[in-house]
């Protein structure tokens, strides 16, 4: 028995739907159609509904506005070059029911003056309310049928089926045959422009079918899931398996429908294009206009915006569109000739300044006239100049005359010819050699050119003199040494002065080495003698010069050094540039073999901050050499004929180095190695803790830190130390002049590495707050912001706060003491602040209490907020909808004036109030109230909270799906001054909504009380509508038929007409939108006559329907 209560629903739906929707169509809807050329009658009385200006127009009331910003007093002229314009065009929805292929497009005219001159720069961006009538869509018809078999196959499985609930699949097969409404769709639409660049579109049906399809999308896979979600329970849970058969078919079919709609292709997508109707519609076209430059008179460029349906895109349709901008262009204006040829001058001699150009005082224009002109002469600085005292050198004179661009000339300045030849330069010095090239330095005169000739007259070097004289010449080393050279100096006129005599130094000489070499060999009759050979001579000049040592015997055959037998040879030394020199090598045999004995170490001190001393003894006359592990020496000496040494090394041996000890005697017999190691460092312990200091006052740089002369040492020694104090940046203080602060105490002792210390220096302490601020002026608004001004202890911190603690601004006082604070509008007017001073101290002052001023000029209260809709239960709590003026603030409160929660109206009006579970219960009372920014408040507007819904005790809620009884409308009080005072009785608890039928606009809403009772207010607009409607929807949300009823004219009341008043003529008419411009005048009497006569044809649908539910029972 439930499944087929269900499937009734479905039934019954349909054609009620259907009904209701042709009811509509025979209408309301008809009767604002502009796509009927011909007449149509309704109760014999014609109507005429011509179309709009163009006959493809897919928009009513089409306007057009564009961004140029240009006007008839404020043309772009022909120097605006390249500008960005967005044309926009905005119209109303028409009304359309059929099924219509031809394409829509957005279109724009380009005026014949500017074809050429305009393109499009991006897509257009076309924001719409689109509706899609479901029912238009041809290939849903296969997948109603196939949801039409699963709902007759279910009911097949028998009746009271455990668990199963078809009504969400029954309710998304209503949606598939009905009419959607997708408000503000955004289209991305491609624009192209005509080959002749006179007209610009774009086609919106490819983004009307994606928006459509998105919409379909969702319908289907909610379809898909409530399906799939099926399942049957407890004893019926064994025909699960027959049931998932049924669903297999009615899947496939949403899936062949979803395959295409995904991709975004099929036939699918085309139809629902077609069968969507665009209402109000606003479209971007985004543009660029290159401003032509040759204009012959101002132009007045016409460029005409529509949205259209045609197959045929021809300018000559759109010309004459209602959707009208225009671009303002000014003629091209005339412009200066500028001067083709530089002008010149010449001043009375050389390095004066007192040159005079001759300028012109008239120029031609483009047209040919003379235009008398101002002349300015610049450097090039930039730097105007004065005509009479110009100095040599390149000018630009510009040329400017009122309502032209200043044009430019070049003027060239020159000095007279100058014939006097400079003096001789001077030499001061001559350096370097041939290897390296040589210096010349002198001077000679001031901006000279000097060049240096060879004895051959050719030119080895040139430059030229600074402002002072000076000059510099490099020469290179091919000019050999001791060469004779001619030096002239050449002014900037050329001419040449009497030469200087100067000759290059003669190059250095290597320095033949003193004495004769020896070597041995390691015995007699052996060839192994070594010499060792210097790798570096002096020269002339005393610096080292590096050679290359060649070694002959006496024949003057070469022979290789370590090779050597005893006898006499000649060592010749070599370097580039240099003559050689040799000096005579001596080998001997060698006769002593026998090593020396290991030296004997007596002692190793110092450390690695000094220096390290070996002494000992070994062979007297033997070479002492320590090297470190690594075969490093790290110093040598001779022992007396004693055999006493001491050796020095440096302190980067390091402490607790292991090194090697050995003696070679003259015979070059080395002893075996002695080993010794370095003492360890013996070092400076860093004082713990940290160093503090007091300044005598907050501020002060008085300081001084008690600081240590002796430190310990590693071996517990006290040493002498000195102490440096130093800041952040690394630079040395001194003790007693020191600031708050951080700081760093560097200890130092002779032969010790330094160790630091931290050292704090803080200022006496400072716990007197300063006194609290005066302030001298709050000024401002909530839209411009506050500013608050005023005086406190100098340098302290200014902090503004509101009764909360939140702060609201903060600033620094000057050090006069001056404040000023400047606080966002959002504070409000009649704010209560509290403002303190903070000294550096941290100390805070008492705060000095202000008030914000009240918005000027503002006393008018808003209109009271209009509840919409308030749904939710006391266990999940309420959200309440409804708008109110825009950007108030919407309090409500429960009966006994506690605040239940606050919100902010949005831009449109539109808030939404959430309260929290708890806050107040069910069927209870509440008021609201708007609070504009000025802090008028609104009269209340009172509400209900819905009953909670009750539990039948089994698995499932039973929804509550009855309508309450439709209200009753008793008294109508007012006028259209004053506005409207409505009253009556509805179900305690039910919201009464007050609509205009015509257009859907709600006018006004409240909640009847607990007695059953109501009054709403409405505005003074309401007067415009001819007849209202009134309904009552309960908390499940069922809404009550409509009771019609008229408002009473100026001079007599009008009683309610009758409730028959059905919610599916209701629903017909919310989808309903005004009459498009037509042309001619319509009457408030014929609008009247439609809404009556859709009221009597769906009271007939309503009454069959009725009957046709009794004789199902």
């Amino acid at each position: 028995m439930e499944i087929q209560n269900q499937q009734k629903k479905l039934k019954k739906m349909y054609p009620t739907k259907r009904k209701f929707l042709y009811a509509g169509m025979s209408g309301a809807l008809l009767m604002t159609s502009t796509l009927l050329p011909t007449a149509f009658s309704i109760m014999s009385l014609p109507i005429t509904a011509k179309a709009a200006v163009l006959e493809v127009d897919a928009l009513t009331n089409v306007s057009s506005s564009n961004s140029s910003n240009t006007s008839p007093l404020n043309r772009w002229n022909s120097q605006a070059g390249t500008q960005n314009v967005n044309f926009t065009i905005s119209g109303n929805g028409v009304t359309s029911v059929t099924v219509n292929p031809t394409p829509r497009y957005v279109v724009l005219t380009v005026p014949q003056e500017l074809r050429g001159y305009v393109s499009p720069t991006a897509a257009s961006a076309v924001t719409s309310n689109i509706t899609v009538d479901l029912n238009q869509v041809a290939l849903l018809t296969t997948l109603v049928q196939a949801g039409n078999t699963f709902l007759s196959g279910v009911a097949g499985l028998g009746n009271n089926l455990t668990g199963l609930d078809l009504n969400p699949v029954i309710q998304q097969l209503n949606l598939l045959q009905s009419v959607q409404n997708i408000g503000g769709a955004n289209l991305n639409v491609p624009t192209t422009m005509t080959s002749d660049g006179a007209l610009i579109s774009g086609q919106l049906d490819g983004e009307i079918g994606r928006v459509a399809s998105a919409n379909l999308i969702d319908i289907l896979n909610n379809l898909k899931n409530a399906v799939n979600a099926l399942q049957l329970t407890g004893l019926s849970a064994p025909l699960n398996p027959a049931l998932d058969t049924l669903k297999g078919p009615l899947n496939a079919a949403i899936d062949e429908l979803l395959t295409p709609l995904t991709a975004g292709t099929g036939e699918i997508v085309n139809q629902l294009a077609q069968a969507s109707v665009l209402g109000d519609t606003t479209a971007s076209i985004p543009t660029q206009i290159d401003v032509p430059t040759s204009l012959q008179g101002d132009v007045d460029a016409r460029f005409a915006g529509s949205v259209v349906q045609t197959s045929l895109l021809d300018v000559n349709l759109f010309s004459n569109a209602n959707g009208v901008s225009y671009v303002y262009l000014a003629a091209a204006s005339p412009t200066l000739v500028a001067p083709t040829e530089n002008l010149t001058a010449t001043t009375s001699a050389v390095g004066a300044a007192d040159a005079t150009a001759t300028l012109p005082t008239t120029l031609t224009n483009s047209e040919g006239v003379n235009v008398p002109v101002n002349a300015v002469i610049t450097n090039t600085g930039g730097t105007p100049v004065t005509n009479g005292q110009l100095a040599a050198g390149t000018y630009t004179v510009t040329y400017s005359a009122t309502g032209y661009d200043p044009v430019t000339q070049t003027l060239v300045v020159t000095d007279p010819a100058d014939t006097t030849r400079p003096d001789a330069p001077l030499v001061t010095s001559i350096t370097g050699n041939s290897q390296t090239g040589y210096t010349i330095i002198g001077t000679a005169e001031p901006n000279s050119t000097v060049i240096v000739e060879n004895a051959t007259e050719s030119t080895v070097g040139t430059t030229t003199t600074s402002s002072t004289g000076d000059y510099t010449v490099n020469l290179p080393g091919s000019v050999g040494p001791d060469a004779r050279l001619l030096l002239i100096a050449i002014d900037a006129s050329g001419n040449r002065s009497a030469s200087t005599q100067a000759r290059t130094p003669v190059d250095p000489t290597l320095v033949t080495p003193t004495g004769i070499l020896t070597a041995m060999t390691s015995a007699t009759g052996a060839s192994d003698a070594n010499a060792t050979l210097p790798t570096t001579l002096k020269n002339s000049d005393g610096d080292d010069v590096p050679v290359t040592a060649v070694i002959t015997n006496t024949s003057g055959t070469p022979v290789t050094n370590g090779q050597l037998a005893a006898g006499t040879y000649s060592v010749t030394y070599s370097a580039t540039g240099y003559d050689s020199v040799t000096q005579t090598l001596v080998v001997s045999d060698g006769v002593d073999t026998t090593a020396p004995a290991a030296p004997v170490v007596d002692s190793v001190t110092g450390n690695s901050q000094t220096s390290y001393t070996v002494t000992g003894t070994a062979e007297p006359n033997s070479s002492i050499m320590i090297r470190d592990t690594a075969g490093n020496t790290v110093g040598t000496t001779t022992t007396s004929p004693a055999g006493d040494f001491t050796v020095t090394l440096p302190g980067s041996v390091g402490p607790n180095a292991d090194l090697l000890v050995t003696a070679t005697d003259v015979a070059s017999n080395a002893s075996n190695a002695t080993p010794i190691k370095t003492p360890a460092d013996v070092t400076l312990i860093a004082p713990t803790g940290v160093l503090t200091a007091t300044t005598s006052a907050v501020g002060a740089a008085d300081a001084t830190a008690t600081l240590t002369t002796t430190l310990k040492n590693s071996e517990g020694a006290d040493v002498p130390v000195t102490a440096a104090i130093t800041n952040a940046m690394g630079e040395t203080l001194t003790n007693g002049q020191l600031a708050a602060g951080t700081y760093l105490v560097t200890y130092m002792a002779a032969g010790y590495g330094d160790v630091v210390q931290l050292l704090v220096v803080s200022d006496g302490v400072d716990t007197t707050a300063p006194a609290a601020p005066v302030v001298d002026s709050v000024t401002g608004n909530s839209q411009a912001g506050y500013i608050v001004t005023g005086t406190a202890e100098p340098n302290s911190s200014i902090a503004i706060k509101d009764t909360a603690g939140n702060t609201m601004g903060t600033t620094t006082t000057s050090p006069a003491g001056d404040f000023t604070v400047t606080l966002p509008g959002s504070v409000g007017p009649n704010a209560d602040l509290l403002v303190t001073a903070t000294d550096a101290a941290s100390n805070a002052s008492d705060a000095t209490p202000i008030t914000t001023p009240a918005n000027p000029g503002d006393t008018t209260a808003p209109d009271a907020p209009v509840i919409t809709k308030v749904t939710g239960t006391s266990q999940a709590g309420y959200t309440i909808t409804g708008t109110a003026e825009a950007n108030s603030t919407i309090k409500l409160y429960d009966k006994s004036n506690k605040l239940l929660g606050t919100a902010k109206a949005d831009g449109n009006g539109a808030f939404t109030i959430n309260l929290a579970k708890g806050s107040i219960g069910a069927k209870q009372e509440f008021t609201a109230i708007a609070i504009d920014a000025a802090n008028n408040e609104s009269q209340p507007t009172s509400a209900m909270t819905p009953a909670d819904t009750t539990s039948t005790g089994g698995q499932n809620n039973t929804p509550d799906t009855t309508a309450p009884n439709p209200p009753t409308v008793d008294h109508i009080g007012g006028n259209g001054d004053t506005g409207y005072t409505v009253g009556g009785t509805g179900e305690s608890g039910a919201t009464i909504t007050i609509r205009n039928p015509a257009t859907g606009q709600v006018l006004g809403t409240t909640t009847v009380g607990a007695d059953g009772t109501y009054t709403v207010k409405l505005p003074a607009e309401a007067e415009n509508a001819t007849t209202l409607s009134a309904t009552a929807t309960d908390a499940a949300g069922n809404e009550s038929t409509a009771t019609l009823f008229k408002l009473p004219s100026k001079a007599t009341g009008m009683s309610p007409m009758s409730n028959s008043y059905n919610s599916g003529t209701m629903a017909a008419m919310k989808s309903t939108k005004s009459l498009p411009m037509t042309g001619e005048a319509s009457t408030s009497w014929l609008v009247a006559l439609g809404a009556i006569f859709t009221a009597m044809v769906g009271s007939l649908f309503f009454w069959k329907n009725k009957s046709k539910k009794e004789e199902e029972k």
